[in-house]
């Protein structure tokens, strides 16, 4: 909040300036994939019935070293390239539980 630097994961004192008083904030939702893997491990809880499955290192637009692992859904894995800009979806997964996924930006 002191600074505007956004810090995640969230964490008791902000990376910048070491300020204490830190709140949650809006994104874009917007940024590009600086990495990727095609998972097929079936021991990840939550996920065994993906399998295989997209997971993708996002850089959000906001800020630079700003990232969020998350998957990438409705794409095929050869089409994946680095840099290519996505956007977050939101996937309801049951009552108690909403995921931030990214899809590729059209």
């Amino acid at each position: 909040k002191e600074c505007g630097y956004y810090n995640h994961p969230p964490r008791p004192l902000c990376d910048k300036c070491s300020a204490a008083d830190l709140t949650f904030e809006e994104v874009s939702g917007k940024g590009k994939i600086c990495s990727f893997t095609l998972m097929h491990q079936k021991n990840v809880p939550g996920f065994a019935g993906e399998v295989p499955y997209l997971n993708v290192l996002v850089e959000l637009q906001e800020q630079p070293l700003l990232y969020m692992i998350t998957n990438l859904r409705g794409t095929e894995d050869d089409s994946v390239k680095l840099d290519q800009a996505v956007e977050v979806i939101f996937e309801k997964v049951s009552d108690d539980i909403t995921l931030p996924q990214f899809k590729i930006l059209e």
